[in-house]
């Protein structure tokens, strides 16, 4: 691959390349008319209850891909049940309704069984889920997502030494020469995933150190010439929803790498993030709805990149950010059939669980718990 020596001008390619991809088939050009964010504010709890229920049917399940763990045993699997929990944490601190935390809880501190933390932590630890790449380092950064949202439910931190576990997880998977390989990964261990929520958990435990250390990798491995090239090409059909079909398999992944890269950067933060986020948007951003699927995997694309959208907006407070953030949340709930219980299994076990992770990013919550 060529790379150029001098910067790319990307407010003058992405547009053309975003243009063609638009022409292609399969590309939605009537999308639902977008609301106001008022209307939006006004509306994300309402939305946030209705993904909660497939959430509540599942996490109580005790599914046979992760029987044995002692709490996340529910959502078909272990990262699964993981990010259900979150996803039940944070329903609760958006509607203060109890019954999404007792729901939560029951798992997590059993009536008569105070030592249920200390099994899952050993659970964790004696390699039955390290070597599925779906859990590490993909399901342990959902734990630290997990782990904030019951922080700043309880008001505890009772729960935390499962954190911890998962930040030493993570750290030995950056580390361990394979996570480079895993930026343009449209699955689970995506790299800029893993780096975007170890920095979210680094800023809010107020860890410096691991910060620092997220922001070198994100140097490192993100801010390249070689993605910047590849992403001038693959951006245009994330933001359009014209993703490029898999060659081996007949699915399309449920992550958009070129979005996640630019919201793991916006994530980290440090000096110059936000225009360095900036120059590599196209100068009039467009989003689009993916309305034809291909599978339970790319059913949730549009919520997982309602997420990354999220992140930019935070950095560049770019309003058109912000209105395709709007537009793919509102769309996608408005599509029961991709995430609620009345669909297959395989997109009800999860997907809701994205949207809410979506919308619980737009609320300010109290930061009880917080702190190393």
């Amino acid at each position: 691959m060529v790379v150029f020596s001098r910067p790319l001008r990307w407010r003058s390619l992405v547009p053309l390349v975003l243009a063609a991809a638009l022409t292609l088939p399969g590309v939605a050009h009537a999308d639902p008319a977008t609301p106001s964010w008022p209307k939006f504010e006004k509306s994300r709890t309402g939305m946030v209850k209705k993904l909660a229920e497939p959430v509540l049917n599942c996490v109580k399940k005790k599914d046979e891909t992760a029987a044995e763990s002692p709490i996340f045993h529910g959502c078909y699997d272990w990262h699964s049940a993981v990010h259900g929990h979150y996803a039940l944490y944070a329903t609760y601190l958006a509607t203060h309704d109890k019954k999404y935390l007792d729901a939560a809880e029951k798992q997590m501190q059993p009536a008569g069984d105070p030592g249920v933390v200390a099994r899952e932590l050993k659970y964790m630890q004696d390699g039955s889920i390290g070597e599925d790449t779906a859990d590490t380092p993909y399901g342990m950064a959902w734990l630290l997502e997990m782990e904030r949202a019951r922080e700043q439910a309880t008001g505890t931190r009772t729960t935390r030494p499962l954190a911890d576990e998962a930040v030493k997880q993570i750290k030995s998977w950056l580390t361990g020469g394979n996570a480079e390989q895993n930026l343009f990964y449209d699955m689970h261990s995506n790299l800029s995933w893993t780096l975007q929520t170890l920095a979210g958990w680094a800023q809010y435990t107020g860890d410096d150190a691991l910060l620092s250390s997220v922001r070198e990798d994100v140097s490192k491995y993100l801010k390249t010439d070689e993605a910047d090239q590849r992403c001038a090409e693959v951006l245009p059909g994330e933001l359009s929803g014209e993703l490029e079909p898999k060659s081996d398999i007949t699915e399309n992944g449920f992550l958009a790498p070129c979005l996640m890269r630019l919201a793991a950067v916006a994530k980290a933060g440090g000096p110059g993030a936000a225009e360095w986020v900036s120059r590599r948007l196209p100068k009039d951003v467009s989003v689009s709805l993916l309305t034809d699927p291909r599978s339970a995997h790319s059913a949730g694309l549009n919520f997982s990149r309602a997420n990354a959208l999220w992140e930019i907006y935070q950095a560049t407070r770019d309003s058109a950010v912000r209105n395709g953030f709007v537009k793919l949340v509102t769309a996608e709930v408005a599509r029961p059939q991709d995430w609620d219980t009345t669909s297959d299994y395989l997109n009800s076990h999860w997907i809701a669980q994205f949207g809410i992770r979506a919308i619980d990013q737009t609320f300010a919550h109290p930061e009880q718990g917080r702190g190393r």
